[in-house]
């Protein structure tokens, strides 16, 4: 008699395809007894594909939180992204790759990884204040599978999307958002395609930690002399976590600022979205603050979290009044102005003033300014009595003096470090220190509360004010100087293109396909269509370069890269994340005296796709005069990406009647973007321009 066997294939599903750590072979061994008892093939088909995803399902759902975790760590990943190809784009970065060649495929590795390892740490923290800390040796060996499987996984992601780069819809015209918090936002093509290696390769760091956790006790750190517990808590190591708290709810808010707090994308906000853009930005300090210390103070290994000293409100209203300085700390100091140093005393001197009004019961009573070297009944014990070294004094002195050297040496960020250290010292040892709660402490918490939020969203709104302007200044470039043999020099200068950093050029010129060719006004000036009783106006066809440039840049530099060619069938990329500005520079004949001109007006066809708006601004030059004098004579915006707008425009700029500028004989349009436009050239032909007589 034959004996009765499974299904082949589904035995084979049974026993290789369910995972090692869930397999039962008490099941496959009971199933096969029933099929021989008489089940059909179907039902034994169905028992072997329900044992196989239930043993999946099981598998993953004990590294679910790895699957998470890796999940929302490579959201970040856009981000991330954009900074390391600021750095790949650096002169030094291409000089390097130059000399080493292959050998920078370790430093690329590396800084890749360097997200990665960021990723590995947080998890770490994490678990370890749950109770579930990682053991050291499975941590380490997840740190060396990062730089093993990242290229690799990276290098097939970049094949296969340039494989079906023109055929995945979307992705030819993808770009990344300007801002960090818009790219970690950013759910397009192009975002998720950056954040699939990252979460391939931490997810392969983390798979083999899991099961590894080891408990450990919430009061470890907190119990190491014998009879100390939580009851009966050391006051050494409270003081400790409490100064931790501090500085978590600080790092947090500043955090919160790098990534929330912007500035507006217009060019000339009104006061009115300042001031609430700036209260808006101070509710986000004072919450992540309060966020950040919340985390660590309700943690499982906090000696907080049962018998706190203080309500975790009063803590929070207390330190709120420093927490709310950092939005307008983070927006000076990308500025790169001293008056960084400024808010970051006014901040750390309010967060000290804050936590003196906190009546804590573990802290030590103040020591006796003196010292006694004898013993208690010593005769002479009061000829014994030193003066004790005042040893904050001199770390405010020393602090305020390296300071003031890091001010006068450009180092704003040392300063800010140093002097808010002294503000803070100051600050704590100056106070009145509360011993004991008293009525309505969160009344009197929260109105000094109020007290603080005044001045810290005035100065919030000052930060935002000249943050616009400081761009502004950036974006506006100055014209470039025109004389006879200026055009001469540039051509000479810029003969031999060179790359600028690595797989880009500094600038690029654009010269039209005619050759140039002088314009020459077809009468003399007096006699001509701006003489004075003229009506017709004086049209220029334009045939001058375009110059492409990223501020602060005025003008393309001694190796930019020149070709023949319009705008309208070129495109122009960026390789970071600064905006491309287009100037289209048309050098006249013969100057025209600004009395004589009334207004000028523009024709340029629109091509650009993109959705976004573009300044035009319209700049006229005296290059022949001493100190080459110019004149802004105003902007207009353009609306690109719809079809109601694209095609032929025409703008008119009205010439004041009295400037500083007598007359000019170089006219430079400038497009600058607005939004819309933050890797990408706009894409604009100026057609002519018409000088029309005053």
């Amino acid at each position: 008699m034959a004996r009765i066997e499974p299904p082949k294939l589904a035995a084979w599903m049974l026993e290789y395809l369910v995972p090692a750590a869930e397999r039962d072979e008490a099941l496959a061994g009971d199933l096969e007894e029933h099929y021989r008892a008489g089940r059909s093939d179907a039902w034994y088909w169905r028992q072997a594909a329900a044992a196989v995803a239930t043993g999946w399902g099981q598998y993953l759902n004990r590294r679910r939180a790895i699957l998470v975790f890796a999940l929302l760590w490579s959201t970040l990943a856009p981000a991330w992204y954009s900074i390391s190809n600021d750095i790949e784009s650096s002169h030094d970065f291409g000089k390097a790759w130059e000399i080493f060649g292959p050998f920078m495929l370790v430093g690329w590795t590396a800084l890749h990884a360097a997200f990665l390892w960021a990723g590995l740490m947080v998890y770490q923290l994490v678990n370890t204040f749950v109770g579930r800390p990682i053991p050291r040796k499975a941590i380490r060996r997840a740190f060396w599978i990062v730089p093993l499987v990242l290229p690799p996984v990276y290098g097939i992601i970049f094949v296969l999307s340039a494989l079906y780069w023109n055929s995945i819809s979307g992705l030819e015209h993808a770009k990344l958002a300007a801002s960090s918090w818009g790219q970690i936002a950013d759910f397009g093509i192009l975002a998720d395609l950056i954040r699939i290696p990252y979460f391939l390769t931490l997810t392969a760091a983390l798979w083999g930690t899991a099961g590894t956790f080891r408990r450990s006790s919430p009061s470890a750190d907190f119990t190491q002399n014998s009879g100390a517990s939580l009851a009966n808590p050391v006051p050494g190591h409270l003081d400790r976590f409490f100064a931790f708290v501090v500085a978590a709810g600080v790092i947090n808010a500043l955090l919160s600022g790098f990534l929330l707090c912007r500035l507006p994308a217009s060019n000339v906000p009104s006061l009115s979205s300042l001031l609430l853009r700036a209260a808006i930005y101070v509710a986000i300090g004072a919450a992540a603050g309060t966020a950040g210390a919340w985390i660590y103070w309700n943690n499982p290994a906090s000696p907080f979290r049962d018998s706190a000293p203080i309500d975790f409100r009063l803590f929070a209203l207390a330190c709120a009044g420093g927490w709310i300085w950092t939005p307008a700390f983070i927006l000076l100091y990308e500025q790169v102005t001293a008056a960084v140093a400024f808010v970051a005393v006014i901040g750390a001197f309010a967060l000290a003033a804050g936590l003196r009004t906190v009546p804590l019961g573990f802290q030590p009573a103040p020591a006796s300014g003196y010292r006694q070297n004898s013993q208690p009944d010593d005769l002479f014990a009061g000829a014994f009595l030193r003066p004790q070294i005042d040893g904050g004094g001199i770390m405010i002195a020393l602090a305020i003096y390296g300071g003031a050297y890091a001010i006068a040496e450009s180092s704003f960020m040392t300063a800010s470090l140093l002097l808010g250290l002294a503000a803070f010292l100051l600050g704590w040892m100056r106070t009145v220190q509360r011993r004991e709660p008293k009525p309505h402490g969160f009344a009197r918490a929260a109105v000094r509360l109020v007290i603080f939020v005044l001045p810290a969203i005035s100065v919030t709104a000052w930060a935002l004010l000249t943050g616009v302007a400081h761009r502004n200044h950036l974006l506006a470039v100055k014209a470039a100087e025109a004389s006879d043999g200026a055009r001469a020099a540039e051509e000479k200068a810029a003969a031999k293109s060179a790359a600028h950093g690595f797989g880009g050029y500094e600038s690029v010129i654009l010269w039209p396909f005619p050759e140039k060719k002088p314009i020459v006004a077809p009468l003399p000036l007096q006699d001509g269509p701006l003489a004075p009783g003229a009506k017709r106006p004086l049209v220029v066809q334009f045939d001058g370069p375009y110059w492409f440039l990223q501020p602060p840049d005025e003008r393309p530099g001694p190796h930019a890269h020149q070709a023949h060619g319009s705008p309208l069938g070129v495109r122009i990329m960026a390789n970071n994340s600064d905006p491309l500005v287009m100037i289209a520079r048309q050098p006249l004949g013969q100057p025209i005296p600004l009395a004589r001109c009334g207004q000028v007006e523009i024709e340029l066809d629109n091509r650009d796709q993109n959705l976004g708006v573009v300044a035009v601004v319209l700049l006229l030059e005296d290059s022949s005069s001493k100190g080459h004098p110019q004149l802004d004579v105003g902007r207009q915006q353009i609306v690109t990406g719809e079809p109601e707008t694209s095609g032929l425009q025409s703008f008119r700029f009205r010439l004041p009647a009295r400037a500083s500028l007598r007359r000019f004989e170089t006219v430079a349009v400038m497009f600058l973007p607005e939004s819309g436009h933050e890797r990408v050239a706009p894409r604009f032909a100026v057609r002519e321009l018409r000088f029309y007589p005053r």
